[in-house]
């Protein structure tokens, strides 16, 4: 019940920031309305998101930061090579979210690659009981008596 309450906050919350701010140039309503369908895109993406395994999400995750950063790097070239202007700010937005994109979906398709046993800490098999640690295997003593320890010396005087 909290996360549906959230889930609506969310949407509640983008629709009044673009009511607000207007984006793209669109009358209060409009872009209120706008910001409804964001909110919504967003809770389907991340209802979608749950159920994705976490080799993929870490793929993917990986795959839209280097796309991200490719990204940036082209958007450096058109910065230098066409005049500032909305068509040089269009092709930046666009390179930005094709790249993420790309990233993000062939992260995802390689995620299923990565091996998780080698990060250490994820596997299964570690924290399965019964499985004996270093730290759970008793030492014992090789003579089986239990040690002794030095009597104190006393002080003569």
């Amino acid at each position: 019940m909290d996360l549906v309450f959230i889930r609506v906050l969310f949407v509640f919350v983008t629709a009044v920031a673009s009511y607000e701010l207007r984006p793209l140039g669109l009358d209060r309503w409009p872009a209120a309305g706008v910001g409804v369908l964001f909110g919504i895109a967003v809770v389907l993406f991340e209802l979608r998101l749950r159920r994705v395994s976490l080799k993929r999400l870490i793929g993917a995750v990986i795959g839209s930061i280097l796309g991200i950063i490719g990204a940036y790097l082209f958007s450096l070239v058109i910065r230098n090579s066409i005049h500032e202007g909305p068509t040089q700010s269009f092709l930046q937005l666009f390179v930005m979210l094709i790249m993420a994109y790309v990233g993000l979906v062939v992260g995802a398709g390689k995620g299923d690659l990565l091996n998780l046993a080698a990060l250490g800490g994820f596997s299964e098999a570690r924290n399965s009981p019964g499985r004996a640690t270093r730290s759970s295997i008793p030492v014992s003593l090789s003579t089986g008596a239990s040690p002794t320890l030095p009597k104190p010396a006393s002080s003569m005087g």
